[in-house]
């Protein structure tokens, strides 16, 4: 467990989906597998779901090697929006995402 303070912001990129369409990737960058990023992940997830009337999706399994890897996904209309915990043991830190489509 860290006794650091959690990051304050996302760093965040644009890129092209499969679709041909613009999509937006945030990330968190915690310590390895420190109790505050699952917090961040839950954080947003319960937001996610307050602020947008959707439905659960199946998540997309295509991972790119963490130690661990839990997904879910919100499907609104035509959006989809994603939250992901990535542990990855060789930068030895977790990374939260949110993504949306």
């Amino acid at each position: 467990m860290s006794t650091g303070t959690p990051p304050k912001g996302a760093l965040c990129s644009t890129y092209t989906n499969q679709g041909a369409g613009t999509s937006v990737s945030c990330y968190w960058d915690f310590p390895f597998r420190d109790d505050a990023a699952n917090r961040q992940a839950t954080m947003l997830w319960s937001m996610l779901q307050r602020c947008h009337v959707g439905v659960k999706s199946t998540p997309d399994l295509r991972v790119n090697h963490p130690d661990s890897y839990r997904l879910k996904e919100w499907k609104v209309g035509s959006r989809l929006y994603s939250v992901s915990v990535k542990d990855k043991g060789a930068l030895n830190k977790t990374l939260v995402f949110f993504r949306f489509e």
